[in-house]
């Protein structure tokens, strides 16, 4: 089987199954814009570091078992859909081109990651999923800052979202 490093002008990667490719060579490949892994069985293992995917704009990793160290700092990344038992690194605040996070992990994301929620000014789709959080303030403050922007909000948690009722609402 040819090596995936090969395929250097390749701009679009979707894994159907897994078994029958290695992915260790997917960061050198410059071109890629899309990439999304999906209907394997077990959950995928991607390389510790994707930083020479600059021009990556979707990823969509639901069946990874690991977020890459790098990825908060890939410029050009727009969509970025994550699996349930996964946290970001910490930097999602440098991540100033996503348009949508989906499968935001409150529980296994760091508070500074909760923080920096506050700095995706360019978000539109977010999905907060986990459950609830001790730091329900600093949660509502970030979505306070980008709520102007937010086309779409959607909460999967577990537990009472009781504890945002009582927060002031964003400014106008």
């Amino acid at each position: 089987i040819t090596p995936l490093s090969k395929f250097m002008l390749l701009r679009v990667l979707f894994v159907e199954d897994y078994r029958t490719i290695d992915l260790t060579g997917m960061s050198e490949l410059y071109q890629l814009r899309y990439i999304q892994i999906d209907g394997t069985r077990d959950y995928v293992h991607l390389p510790t570091q994707i930083g020479g995917l600059q021009q990556l704009e979707t990823f969509d990793m639901r069946r990874c078992a690991s977020v890459p160290s790098d990825i908060v700092h890939l410029p050009h990344l727009l969509h970025l859909c994550i699996g349930h038992g996964k946290g970001l690194p910490d930097g999602i605040g440098k991540m100033k081109s996503l348009i949508s996070l989906r499968g935001f992990n409150l529980s296994l994301n760091s508070l500074d990651n909760i923080m920096g929620i506050a700095e995706l000014t360019n978000i539109r789709n977010l999905t907060l999923i986990g459950s609830m959080v001790r730091h329900m303030d600093v949660l509502c403050s970030s979505l306070g800052k980008i709520c102007a922007n937010l086309e779409y909000l959607s909460f999967d948690i577990m537990g009472s979202t009781d504890a945002m009722m009582g927060q002031s609402p964003p400014p106008r």
